[in-house]
């Protein structure tokens, strides 16, 4: 199934920033927007075509934890590696990564999962965005030998084709370093970071997450009786948002190899909901707290002109089930390889490349 993501970074600028400037407020936006690097530590490239090919596996997990039975339903998609192809110039990116059956050969036993994940990360000098567009259908108990009686190694795990997942989300952080610490150096691989610097990060996130099956999301054969006090239910639906603290840091070794490593975390606050099977009540939590959390590492090498490097990225919300000492989690990520090369060009096309100072 081809499997196309495309990477729109800064669309709303493209939509927005002309309009800006011609009723004059462009100078507050350039400010807030643009950074001027301190060229010992950041050469940047956005101007050029940056071009890679890649591999990628992404995934999209979901949890149900019993704190007072020790125990978790822990449901996974089948995840596939992606090869594919890419382009950066300018504020706009495009990935396209096929998933090709003869590589992922697992349907007999982990099932079948369908999804549309339009993850998009966006990347200025002085923020970065996460916005998360994700559906994903068929998963499996990755953990069905601690929860379903019976289960033997070389069994088929226990498998879930109905249960659905419907995730939209967004993390906004400020870089507070930014003329001397680039994201986007690993990220998005159009900088180079030359020496080794750090920065905090000040933001804030807001997260939905809803999970729906034909049927129980609790197994009707498990170990545990009271898991979840009993409860069966088919939907769950959680909702949170708070701020966002942390710091990123850049190793860097003779101006080339590199380790990157960035983690933030916050303090949400939100609500859950179970709907019931037997009936069609919504057992609701009212305002809870929660926790999240997100960390990115990156290795490799980098110059004027090539990228070697891989990555993995992982983002997780656990909220208080409405149901004491019971949590719903949730997290998704990816693992990746790229290998890039960056075209310089004279004549960048002008849209895509608003200004930015070197």
């Amino acid at each position: 199934m081809l499997n196309m993501r495309f990477k729109l970074v800064f669309l709303i600028f493209i939509l927005f920033f002309p309009a800006l400037m011609a009723k004059g407020q462009g100078a507050f936006f350039k400010k807030i927007f643009t950074v001027t690097y301190d060229t010992n530590y950041i050469s940047t490239y956005i101007a050029d075509y940056t071009t890679r090919v890649y591999g990628s596996v992404k995934y999209s997990n979901m949890g149900f934890n019993d704190n007072l039975v020790g125990k978790s339903l822990a449901y996974t998609p089948n995840n596939k590696l992606l090869l594919g192809i890419g382009v950066n110039h300018g504020i706009l990116g495009l990935n396209i990564g096929i998933n090709f059956p003869f590589v992922n050969q697992d349907d007999d036993k982990y099932g079948k999962t369908k999804y549309y994940d339009f993850t998009m990360r966006f990347f200025a000098p002085r923020f970065n965005a996460t916005i998360y567009l994700q559906n994903y259908k068929g998963f499996y108990l990755r953990n069905t030998k601690d929860m379903i009686p019976g289960w033997q190694a070389g069994d088929l795990y226990y498998i879930r084709g109905d249960i659905r997942s419907w995730t939209i989300g967004l993390d906004v952080s400020y870089i507070v370093n930014s003329s001397k610490f680039s994201y986007r150096a690993a990220v998005l691989q159009n900088e180079w970071q030359k020496k080794s610097a750090g920065s905090f990060l000040v933001g804030g996130s807001l997260f939905y997450n809803s999970n729906v099956g034909d049927s129980s999301i609790v197994p009707s054969q498990l170990y545990y009786g009271l898991f979840y006090n009993s409860m069966k239910f088919d939907r769950s639906n959680n909702f949170s948002i708070g701020p966002i603290l942390g710091y990123a840091y850049s190793f860097v070794i003779k101006k080339h190899f590199f380790i990157i490593g960035a983690i933030n975390g916050s303090g949400n606050v939100g609500y859950t909901q179970l709907l019931l099977v037997d009936n069609e009540d919504k057992v609701k939590s009212g305002l809870v707290l929660g926790f999240r959390a997100e960390i990115f590492i990156s290795a490799g090498y980098n110059s004027d002109r090539w990228y070697f490097g891989v990555s993995f990225t992982n983002m997780s919300v656990v909220t208080q089930a409405p149901v004491s000492d019971r949590t719903i989690s949730y997290d998704t990520g990816m693992y990746r390889f790229n290998i890039v090369r960056r075209f310089s060009t004279k004549k960048p096309i002008r849209l895509l490349n608003p200004g930015i100072s070197r």
